[in-house]
């Protein structure tokens, strides 16, 4: 059975990591970068699950899932599973309380997420899980960067990964530009937003310590420490150049 998903993320190596995927379990997926447009593909596509990140700018996901409860027919009674980079006591809740059907955290595993599709359509069987690599790979870099993770959510497909860490690093140089951009205009809502942004794109592809540099810059933010905030700039410049170097030596290293 073929199952059409409407994956609404603002997070493009997100994005391409779930089209992929979702992909190899007999899914056909449209994606969308932010509320408004995942609203409008979702009132013209009808799909049959859609999978919603809850922090995006402009319209957000308990916004988005308003919107979405208020269309007429198929497509206001859509599944809706939560996307989030949160784990804290009582997200969960918010998100059944604004009308979402389930919640997946970030870094998402692909295994938890179709069986959560599963359940909410009710196709028990319809989806075999792939072998993965061993998970023995670059053992030394491993607090630096995940590979074991990468490896599972790529199902060990090479081309899969180079595409998918090309994404991702074009699109985290962008947005610690404009974290630089934001913190040097005291802008600590932007700083905030982003560098959520910035920690569940990290996370759910395996950077291990960017992750937690945004992590830190995020909390900075709600502190309103602006001195910290710039002292982990430029940790999360260098980071980012240590991460890229270590993953071109694993991109090139045929084994």
């Amino acid at each position: 059975m073929t199952v059409n998903v409407q994956v609404i993320d603002d997070d493009p190596s997100i994005r391409q990591f779930l089209t992929v995927m979702l992909g190899t379990h007999d899914c056909v997926v449209s994606d969308a970068e932010d509320g408004v447009t995942g609203l409008a593909a979702i009132a013209r596509s009808q799909p049959e699950v859609v999978l919603l990140d809850v922090q995006m700018p402009g319209m957000d996901g308990f916004s988005a899932t308003l919107q979405i409860r208020h269309l007429e027919g198929k497509p206001g009674k859509v599944p809706i599973i939560a996307l989030t980079a949160h784990a804290m006591q009582g997200d969960k809740e918010r998100c059944f309380a604004s009308g979402m059907n389930e919640y997946v955290t970030k870094p998402i595993s692909g295994d938890e997420l179709i069986l959560k599709i599963d359940r909410l359509l009710n196709i028990e069987g319809s989806f075999q899980e792939e072998e993965t690599g061993d998970g023995n790979l670059q053992d030394d870099n491993q607090d630096l960067f995940d590979f074991n993770h990468l490896d599972k959510m790529s199902m060990g497909n090479k081309e899969f990964q180079s595409e998918l860490l090309l994404t991702f690093f074009e699109d985290i140089i962008i947005r610690y530009r404009r974290l630089e951009e934001w913190s040097q205009n005291k802008n600590l809502e932007r700083v905030i937003n982003e560098a959520h942004t910035i920690k569940g794109a990290s996370s759910s592809i395996g950077a291990v310590k960017l992750a937690e540099e945004a992590l830190a810059i995020e909390l900075s933010g709600k502190h309103n420490d602006i001195e910290n905030i710039i002292q982990r700039l430029q940790n999360m410049e260098k980071l980012i150049s240590d991460t890229r170097q270590i993953v071109d030596e694993y991109l090139l290293n045929p084994s």
